[in-house]
């Protein structure tokens, strides 16, 4: 089990207790720049915990810039361990000035908005539309075969979602969050135990649209984030 370090208040969240903890192994094994980190599971082992809770937190170090991963190699650190930022829920926070939360509240009101409006408006027969359907092709193919890209594929088939809309300044609210999003998937990674619900959740959303109901519609979108946020607050990353 983690320890809090003497004298200090314990982190509200186990995310933010292993990134502390990682912080402190960092500074205290005596690594520099350059250095190749230790594993996850090494990581795991030694503070007691799961190796899915150490990745959200070795993603987040990544995020910040701290360390960086590459396949086959291992994980090295970039920053000199006397330089790096201890606040771990601000990393925890998209390393941002607004919250994960946050970003998914907003995300929620633009791209419900964006979904209503292509029911009402899509063009079956339109470049965007076809795009549209084949976006949510490729992410069901993904998620039912549990296949690496899903998350960008995710990422896709809300993105062809916004131009759908036909609301061009619409689009360009949610481009002007899209490295905030791409970040935030480095947190939120796929669900990869209940993927037959992931595939539900988004083909719920691609027939509300398709159907013209602009009500279901608003109402499937409001279930899909409210399904993130649940598994948000399940792996830890927000309150």
């Amino acid at each position: 089990m983690i320890q809090g370090r003497t004298g200090e208040i314990k982190r509200s969240t186990l995310s933010e207790q292993i990134l502390d903890s990682v912080l402190d192994m960092i500074k205290n094994d005596g690594y520099a720049i350059g250095d190749k980190l230790f594993t996850e599971k090494e990581i795991a082992e030694r503070l007691g915990v799961g190796r899915n809770s150490v990745r959200e937190a070795m993603k987040t170090l990544s995020m910040a810039g701290i360390t960086e991963s590459t396949a086959g190699k291992g994980t090295f650190l970039l920053v000199n361990p006397d330089n790096i930022n201890r606040d771990a829920s601000g990393m925890l926070n998209c390393v941002s000035k607004f919250s994960l939360t946050e970003l998914l509240e907003a995300r929620q009101i633009i791209e419900t908005e964006a979904a209503v409006l292509a029911t009402e408006r899509a063009v079956k027969d339109s470049k965007e539309w076809k795009n549209f359907v084949h976006s949510h092709e490729l992410l069901v193919n993904s998620l039912k075969n549990k296949l690496p890209d899903a998350s960008l594929r995710d990422f896709e088939f809300h993105v062809c979602l916004m131009k759908l809309s036909g609301n061009y300044f619409l689009y360009k609210m949610h481009q002007s969050i899209v490295s905030d999003i791409q970040k935030s998937k480095k947190i939120i990674t796929i669900d990869y135990e209940n993927s037959d619900r992931e595939v539900a959740v988004h083909s719920n959303v691609f027939n509300a649209i398709s159907s013209g109901n602009a009500q279901n519609t608003r109402e499937v979108m409001r279930a899909h984030f409210k399904n993130v946020m649940e598994y948000c607050r399940k792996i830890k990353v927000i309150e």
